[in-house]
Order: structure tokens, then sequence, then C-alpha cells
């Protein structure tokens, strides 16, 4: 008579890891479908035929934050001050301390001679400067809508850009924390819609 061992766990676990490295081989490596989805999150935002990011003049919020209520789009915050239809002087500041005709707008870069008006965002326009006086509560906070390639990388604002294109596309927070951790955690971006 021959006396039948318990089975060895040793001898168990061999077994299930050589049953579960074999199937390991037939099964393709890669990334599943969700994670695939948001490696191609930027694109998918321009292949949206509803529920895409903020449009023509909605892609400037003044006064006040972008809401987190509804959605959760990238801003970058830029200083709405006042400016003067007028000769510019050093640093785009106006020659003449004047304060009539006073208009709310913005520049894209401290260096920029075009002023984008709040009343009229999207055409930046020439022949403003600062205005050597600010009312008080200037300079007030506006936000622009952030576009980025399909890397998560930042490559313009509104209103340089306006449309989603290849290399120019408005992504949301949970996109780019996926691609772009660092930028997405940076501090720069206001997230909301």
């Amino acid at each position: 008579m021959v006396d039948v061992k318990p089975p060895s766990s040793v001898e168990g676990r061999r077994k299930l890891l050589k049953g579960a490295l074999g199937a390991s081989g037939v099964v393709t490596m890669g990334y599943s479908g969700s994670a695939l989805a948001s490696f191609n999150c930027v694109e998918n935002v321009r292949n949206l035929t509803t529920g895409g990011p903020p449009a023509g003049s909605n892609q400037f919020k003044f006064g006040t934050a972008p809401s987190t209520s509804t959605g959760k789009w990238a801003w970058v915050e830029v200083p709405v001050k006042q400016y003067r239809q007028s000769a510019a002087g050093i640093n785009g500041v106006c020659t003449n301390s004047g304060s009539s005709g006073k208009v709310d707008g913005f520049k894209l870069r401290s260096t920029d001679t075009l002023v984008y008006l709040v009343s009229n965002p999207a055409a930046g326009v020439s022949g403003y400067c600062e205005a050597v006086t600010q009312d008080a509560g200037y300079p007030k906070k506006g936000w622009v809508l952030a576009y980025f390639d399909d890397q998560g990388n930042q490559t313009g604002v509104y209103p340089e850009k306006s449309l989603a294109v290849q290399g120019f596309t408005p992504a949301t927070g949970s996109c780019l924390t996926s691609l772009n951790a660092g930028l997405a955690n940076s501090g720069t971006l206001t997230f909301g819609g």
C-alpha cells in the first residue's frame, strides 16, 4: 500500500505561479481601455461633438474665478488693469497722467503691445497704454482658457488660440494629471468651467 501524502504548500504555489506565468504569455501587454483613453484625453477633446470646453468669448472670465461646478478646464490668471487710448511711454505706461477714457483690459505678457479689452476679449487692440493711475481695486483678476499639446504641455492661451486643433487644445485637470502631473499641480493653473 502506498501512503498518499498531503499536497505540499510549496508545490501548490509552484503550480499556481507556473500557471499564472504561462497564461500571461497569452495576454497582450498594453494599457487598459481607460488608461489608453487618459493618454489620448487631449486628442479626445478635439473629437467631441458636444459637451466640450468653453467657446467664443466664454474662454475669458472676469471678476470671479471659473466655477468648479460647471467643469474642470484649465485656465491661466491674467491681471486686468485700466488702459487708455494714448501714446505709450516706458514699459507700455501712458506718457500722461490723464484719467479720462479708462477701460478694463489685459495683456497676455507684460511685454506685449496688444491689449485685450474686457468688453471684447477676442481681438487685441493697439494704441492703448496702461493708465498711470489705477483706480482702487486694480489690478483685478481675469482668467483665459489654456491650450495644450497632446502630451499635456501648455502651448498657448485664449485669445491667441481659440479653436481646438492639433497642438492647441483645452484640457481638464484630470487629463493633465494623467499626462503631466507636474504642470497640473504647479499652482499656475486654475481649474473650473
